[in-house]
């Protein structure tokens, strides 16, 4: 692709267009260009999903306690499309009012820590990769890529609808 050229990346239904991949790639290298929002003090606004900071253990418990399932988003700190769901799918306010309110969220980098780990178990081969968690640590449904905030909330509203019976 030669650079002058407006690149498009269709993934997912979702379109997403911008400059040239090189003239893309040198901006976010040299930190000119973010896929974060920060409000007027430099902070990052606090919006969109939230996820928790707990350990695994506390989050099955919480799961189970509040009989909800884990939203499980991993991602890793180079991708692309991690960074844009974060920037447009994840703080959504329609996306993270639903997810706030059935799920007990979290966000691990997958090349790190426990998140290596689950995707070293489930043997996950992309980012950005979501997992739906029962309190009882059994994943019952996963999904990869980058999705517009309506796709991916059919999807959450989908699973959420056919895991999480009424009380």
């Amino acid at each position: 692709m030669e650079s002058n050229k407006n690149w498009l990346m269709v993934a997912k239904g979702g379109l997403i267009a911008g400059v040239s991949g090189s003239v893309l790639l040198t901006l976010i290298s040299l930190g000119l260009y973010s896929f974060e929002s920060k409000a007027g003090n430099g902070n990052l606004v606090e919006k969109g999903i939230q996820f928790e900071n707990e350990n695994w253990s506390e989050i099955l418990e919480k799961a189970k306690r509040e009989d909800k399932l884990i939203f499980l988003n991993l991602y890793a700190t180079w991708c692309g499309p991690c960074k844009i769901m974060k920037m447009n799918t994840l703080s959504n306010k329609e996306v993270a009012g639903f997810f706030n309110e059935n799920c007990i969220n979290v966000s691990l980098d997958g090349e790190k820590g426990k998140g290596l780990e689950i995707m070293t178990t489930y043997n996950l081969r992309s980012f950005p990769s979501y997992l739906f968690i029962d309190g009882e640590d059994k994943v019952v449904a996963h999904t990869t890529g980058y999705f517009p905030p309506k796709d991916f909330l059919v999807i959450g509203k989908s699973i959420h609808n056919q895991i999480v019976k009424p009380s």
